[in-house]
């Protein structure tokens, strides 16, 4: 089975993140509070691409991704992003996708 994960870092200068398939992001890490239950994404594996991963948001609040080479897009609730490099604004706290 091939190796699939991905970095975070978010750019509050504290936390890097790594994703891993079931990972979870709490508030803490997308709101820079000090909700550490509240899940607020959760990765999992790319249900088309067996050696991918996409982060599911579990939050309230509409996020921005900006892969790069691409238009900007948008992650509602409930919603997916296929993890590639991009940069992410989660509102409170913006961040980093790099493939290592």
């Amino acid at each position: 089975m091939s190796k699939r994960h991905a970095l975070l870092k978010l750019r509050n200068g504290r936390n890097t993140v790594l994703m891993v398939d079931r990972a979870t992001l709490s508030s803490h890490h997308v709101n820079n509070d000090r909700d550490y239950d509240t899940v607020a994404a959760v990765v999992e594996a790319h249900p088309r691409s067996a050696s991918g991963l996409v982060l599911r948001n579990k939050s309230k609040a509409t996020w921005s991704v900006e892969p790069e080479g691409e238009e900007k897009k948008y992650v509602p609730p409930d919603q997916a992003f296929a993890l590639r490099p991009s940069k992410v604004n989660f509102g409170a706290v913006r961040g980093v996708f790099e493939m290592p």
